[in-house]
Parts: C-alpha cells; sequence; structure tokens
C-alpha cells in the first residue's frame, strides 16, 4: 500500500486534488473536513491523507509516508533526509515560487540587510532558514525568534523585523511593511522516502 501526504490548507488541497484529476487519477473524500484521501481506481494500492505542509518532511523521512507534496521550504527548514523527486508548477495562490521575506515597517531605517544592527531580534517563521541566512552573511548579534505564524501582526508593535512566507506581497503592503531582502524561494515538490525506491 502506498502511504501518500498531501498539504493541507485550502488552496493547497483545491490545487492538488486538481493535480490528481488533471492526471485522471480519481480521489474521495468522505467530506470538506476529513483528511482521509482515498483513490478509488486503485484501492488496495493507494491511500493519502492531508496534512500541514510543515509536518510533512519529517513524516516522509521517517517512513510513515512513502511519497508526499510539500513546499521546498518546509524541507530545508526541518532538514529533513528524503528523496525531492520533482517541482510542481502551482503554489498557494498561483504558478511559480513563493518567496521567504525579511522585511520592516515601511518607515524604518533599515534598506538592506546588512544594514541590520547587532543585537536586533527577527520574528520568523522560519528560524533555521533565516537563522542560516544570516550565517552565512556572517552577520552576528542577531537573535531569531520562532512563530507559528501571523507574523505581520507583530512588526513593527512587538519586533523590528520578521520573517514570512510571501507570494504577491499583498499582505505585507497591507499592514505598511516592506521586503528588505529575499532569503530563500520555495516551490511545491514531490518527495519521496529514500528506501521507498521510488524516483521521478
Amino acid at each position: 500500500m502506498l502511504k501518500i501526504a498531501l498539504p493541507s490548507g485550502k488552496s493547497l488541497e483545491e490545487k492538488t486534488i486538481e493535480l490528481f484529476t488533471n492526471a485522471f487519477i480519481s480521489t474521495e473524500r468522505k467530506g470538506s473536513s476529513c483528511h482521509e484521501v482515498l483513490f478509488p481506481d486503485f484501492p488496495l494500492i493507494a491511500k493519502g491523507k492531508f496534512i500541514k505542509p510543515r509536518r510533512i518532511p519529517k513524516l516522509v523521512e521517517s517512513g510513515a509516508y512513502d511519497v508526499a507534496i510539500t513546499g521546498s521550504d518546509t524541507v530545508f527548514e526541518t532538514d529533513a533526509q528524503i528523496e525531492m523527486c520533482t517541482r510542481l508548477d502551482y503554489g498557494r495562490n498561483s504558478a511559480g515560487a513563493t518567496r521567504g521575506v525579511l522585511f520592516a515597517h515601511e518607515n524604518h531605517f533599515v534598506n538592506s540587510i546588512r544594514d541590520i544592527p547587532s543585537g536586533s531580534i527577527v520574528l520568523s517563521e522560519y528560524p533555521e532558514l533565516t537563522k542560516r541566512y544570516f550565517e552565512r552573511l556572517f552577520l552576528e548579534g542577531i537573535t531569531v525568534v520562532p512563530s507559528t505564524g501571523s507574523v505581520e501582526a507583530e512588526v513593527p508593535d512587538h519586533y523590528r523585523f520578521g520573517v514570512c512566507l510571501t507570494e504577491t506581497g499583498r499582505s505585507l503592503r497591507e499592514n505598511d511593511l516592506r521586503v528588505i531582502a529575499t532569503i530563500f524561494e520555495s516551490h511545491t515538490i514531490l518527495i519521496a522516502n529514500k528506501d521507498s525506491n521510488i524516483r521521478i
């Protein structure tokens, strides 16, 4: 039985089901709130489940799932040891990459990453990727605080700087925030457990 992990979240779920439909693979869910996905054409071969994207890489690494669809950002953030099979041409809102960006209030004096003073605190949805980015630039004395989401709501009232994932930048602009630097790009990808012998 092939165990498949699929990314939860309204837009990603819809686009993932659309991907299977376009590949002439039928899917079946008991209801919109049900996490389990069945493949009626292959009832004895495959079954799937919708899971939070951040959880997927480590679950695939552990062997809980054979293959999965998730964002490359989640793989690099968790440093999961998996096989990255291929890039898929859809994202949260459109085709193409989403960006992990460092941002501040639009009136903040910092104009580039190297202007960030030592002693600064950065609230980040991707703490490991953020730390590695600063390390590559040899920027020291910057503390990265992990966040589970909605970083835009805490800058600048609670933190001067934030890191979040964005595709259009609309949410940042609506909250009077400005991108200082792109620290990574993310694509939707198909991944596999290293022992599954699945290669594309």
